[in-house]
């Protein structure tokens, strides 16, 4: 293999020229690669990627609206004796709700007849642990101030001991009205109608009578601590919103403290339900919601015992619950916030919770908290970037100029799996002479938390001496790349892999690296490719800031991001760091860790630097097309990664490498965990056993023992970076891709042609009837519509016209297949006629046959005949 010379000598770097490939590195196959290298045989033990569907969703609270007016200072109070009705139904402020009947289980499609909704609900405190005395329904006019129901935990109370129903009934009948209220917090009398409950019992909660400060709103900014909560009055109706959907509108009137005191709601509104509180219901978290603190499962218990669960009145069975709060920091800028579970009907239904959010309430115009729908449109992701399992399936390579591609078709999860390569160059001198490592001794550069590290020998086990490739493999260079999702990340990581570890002078009380590890990351949609160009941050000072290590000293007299120079804590109070690290390549900088720059410092008695600036941008590329959905899925076919033409594509200095100029290049990789764990059954090189699991710990790997076919890496024998032709290259009836020629015949396709494409598929493809000027012929879709004239295409049509037929399937006079038959169709006819086409013989096929008169009197006679 012949590959130009490049110049490494010990600590000193030669300027090279680049010589880049013409097409951009953007993980797909470029016909330059020339052959595949080597395919893949083993299904895939990490996921099979495959087109993603919608996540299972139970659209609860969907459409839910909360707002709060928390300006009542009147109704019931915390005094002595029976509340006063009349006081507490003349409340006009408390929380008001905008709820669908779908979110309360009710299909709108198909409302029974009445439509009936109960409604239960209590004041209790912000953890759940106490009970208020303010129960929709009411508690049969006890005094607040000597109630013996004080404060009892929320699930030790049974109603069916209090009298009356403490819950609230709301019925709706025939055709539901179209009518709305305004959402404010404020009762709308004319719609709501007479209250459903109005409230008996004075508060044992606090009464809220304190004024506001001064030039605080009155109606949202600030409960203070020292008022109260209380319940004064309910109503509800059922009607159509303004987008026509069957809604329960609730009015809660009263005020509640922002110390996050809760109000607790219970909807019976279908079938079943649950008439004492379980509290095995799901929940979701939520900021300072009722699930936070188990939601209504803090209500709920196990139906026996001292703390059995909320017991209900005979006839309400709960299906859902509804819990809002405020509260805020020091009770300034209050916020609302809610949550909503569907409660579990049956041992095999768990139910379902759902935080529905929340909203700042903080100025005169009332804030409604909106929940969204729960269950969004999904949206396909963009599979250039995104997959949901890992493979390889193939491997190409070329040396192009001064560099070396690589590309590893197939696809990388978005979970942080990574793709680990490694490259044997052969003796490498730079920053040390080294021949590599054969077992990896897990002595290297500690970057990227110590993850090549974590591949090799375990001091602490005789049982893990480190991953051993196949002989004949001694690895020089790492090169690890992983993709990660929200926002999808393309990251990459590479470092040196010497014979005795990695360089450092011993110092104590930990040695002092002289070498850099490389990383480079960011955001895939301004990443792609990933280049390592010093400009990606690897070090962040305590406000989060980029803080590149040395920034100011004699050698780093620059800010440069992605640099971060060995044991130099430097004037920005960042601590001493044992390791230096770098987003430019790390091998050719650390040909002077502690001078990257080549700074002249000989005034200060630092020696004249035998090199100038280490510092190279793009010695490393790196890209990531995730677009694949085929390769090795499910069989063993070989065929079906050959297929595969997308994948991680690599670019990599040749000098980087530690390339002397000699030699072949080998490579070896494989699929990982995120943290080098547990190693997949996809491996570069060979073939291992049919069937072959996963591979699990790593340091236990010995290749040569694995069984199949080795040895498990490739010698590239690299394309020639010359710009071919392509073309389709089709593997069966519905498989293309695009290929040169050698690419396919390599790939065991069939070569269509050059320049021919994929869309519309040539391979395999089914005949039907195809309609040119006035001629009939059975062809694919892509002869039709590709050669010639332009036509119309029957899929299941396999006869033409019969004798002395005109219009059927095809409809000779209309010549131009405009859909109708006008003037310009005889001449468009006449022109190709004069012109000697043969879609002008009327009858005819298209391709063959002379042009006569007769053509001419046998067109106009089908033109003036009509009938298509």
């Amino acid at each position: 293999m012949t590959i130009c010379k490049v110049l490494c000598v010990a600590g000193i770097v030669g300027s090279v020229s680049a010589v880049a490939i013409g097409q951009p590195v953007n993980g797909k196959l470029k016909p330059e690669y020339g052959p595949l290298q080597w395919s893949n045989t083993t299904p895939t033990g990490f996921g099979n990627a495959g087109i993603a569907t919608a996540p299972p969703c139970d659209p609860i609270g969907g459409g839910v609206q909360v707002t709060l007016n928390n300006s009542n200072r009147a109704g019931i109070d915390g005094g002595t004796g029976a509340a006063s009705l009349s006081a507490a139904a003349a409340v006009t402020a408390g929380y008001e709700m905008k709820i669908p009947l779908a979110s309360l289980g009710l299909n709108p499609s198909s409302l029974p007849p009445t439509i009936t909704i109960r409604v239960a609900g209590l004041v209790i405190n912000d953890n759940f642990g106490t009970s208020s005395n303010q129960f929709i329904g009411g508690l049969g006019g006890i005094d607040g101030a000597t109630s013996p129901n004080t404060y009892p935990a929320v699930n030790t109370i049974d109603l069916t001991t209090v009298p009356g129903d403490q819950f609230a009934t709301i019925t709706a009948s025939g055709s539901l009205a179209n009518g709305q209220p305004i959402l404010d917090g404020s009762l709308d009398a004319a719609f709501y109608g007479a209250p459903v409950f109005v409230q008996d019992t004075q508060t044992n909660f606090g009464d809220s009578v304190t004024p506001q400060a001064s030039g605080q709103s009155i109606f949202f900014d600030h409960v203070p601590m020292e008022g109260g909560s209380e319940i004064d009055a309910v109503y509800g109706r059922v009607s159509l919103d303004a987008s026509g959907d069957p809604t329960l509108y609730l009015f809660v009137a009263g005020n509640f403290e922002s110390n996050y005191n809760k109000l607790a709601l219970f909807f019976d509104s279908i079938a079943g339900g649950q008439n004492q509180v379980r509290n095995d219901n799901a929940t979701q978290t939520g900021t300072y919601g009722s699930v936070s603190f188990g939601g209504a499962n803090a209500c709920g218990g196990p139906g026996t015992g001292t703390n059995p669960g909320l017991k209900f009145d005979a006839g309400f069975e709960a299906d859902y619950f509804l819990v809002v709060n405020v509260g805020g920091p020091n009770d300034v800028n209050p916020t609302i916030y809610a949550d909503w579970q569907r409660l579990r009907t049956s041992p095999t239904d768990a139910g379902s919770g759902r935080y529905l959010g929340s909203t700042q309430a903080t100025s005169a115009t009332p804030t409604i908290l909106t929940a969204s729908d729960p269950c969004p449109p999904f949206v396909e992701p963009d599979y250039h970037d995104v997959a949901n399992g890992s493979e390889i399936d193939s491997v190409y390579a070329m040396v192009c100029g001064n560099y070396l591609h690589v590309l590893v078709t197939g696809n990388l999860e978005n979970n942080g799996n990574r793709l680990d390569l490694f490259f044997d160059v052969g003796t490498v001198f730079v920053p040390q002479q080294s021949i590599g490592q054969n077992q990896l001794l897990g002595n290297e550069h500690p970057f990227d938390y110590g993850h090549l590290n974590r591949l090799g020998t375990d001091p602490n086990s005789t049982t893990a001496p480190g991953l051993k490739f196949s002989a004949g493999f001694d690895a020089d260079y790492w090169l690890s790349i992983e993709t990660t999702n929200n926002p999808v990340n393309l990251n990459a990581y590479a470092g040196l892999i010497n014979s005795n570890g990695a360089l450092n002078d011993a110092g104590f009380p930990a040695a002092n690296y002289l070498e850099y590890g490389g990383i480079a990351g960011g955001e895939k949609a301004t990443n792609n490719p990933l280049v390592f160009d010093g400009q990606k941050c690897i070090r962040f000072d305590m406000n989060n800031m980029c803080a590149p290590n040395g920034a100011g000293t004699v050698f780093n007299p620059t800010p440069i991001p992605g640099l971060d120079i060995q044991g130099d804590s430097g004037t920005n109070g960042l601590p001493l760091i044992a390791e230096p690290y770098t987003s430019f390549a790390p091998r050719l900088i650390s040909a002077d860790v502690y001078n990257p720059l080549g700074v002249d410092d000989s005034a200060n008695g630092y020696p004249v630097p035998a090199h100038g600036d280490l510092t190279m941008p793009g010695l490393i590329s790196v890209s990531l097309d995730n677009s694949n959905f085929g390769g090795v899925d499910g069989g063993t076919d070989a065929t079906r990664a050959r297929q595969v033409t997308t994948g991680v594509e690599v670019k990599i200095r040749l000098d980087e490498l530690g390339y002397s100029g000699s030699g072949p290049i080998k490579l070896a990789g494989f699929i990982v965990s995120q943290d080098h764990s547990y190693v997949s059954n996809q491996v570069i090189g060979g073939a291992l056993p049919p069937g072959a699991a996963n591979l699990g710990e790593p340091r236990t790997i010995d290749f040569d023992a694995l069984g199949g076919t080795g040895p498990f890496y490739i010698t590239i024998d690299p394309g020639n970076c010359a710009t071919v032709a392509t073309g389709a290259c089709c593997f069966d009836a519905s498989t293309c891709s695009l290929m040169s020629s050698t690419q396919c015949t390599t790939a065991g396709g069939q070569y269509i042609g050059d320049a021919t494409a994929c869309s519309p598929s040539p391979c395999g493809a089914s005949t039907g009837v195809c309609c040119r000027g006035s001629t009939c012929a059975v062809l694919t879709q892509a002869e039709c519509t590709t050669t010639g004239l332009a036509g119309a295409f029957f899929a299941q049509g396999s006869n033409c016209n019969a004798a002395q037929n005109t219009t059927s399937p095809c409809c000779y006079p209309d010549y131009n297949k405009t859909g109708g038959i006008t003037v310009g169709d005889i001449f468009d006819f006449l022109n190709d006629w004069f012109a000697g086409r043969p879609y002008a013989i009327v009858g005819g096929n298209g391709s063959t046959g002379q042009l006569q008169v007769q053509n001419i009197f046998d067109f106009l006679n089908a033109w003036f005949a009509g009938g298509c």
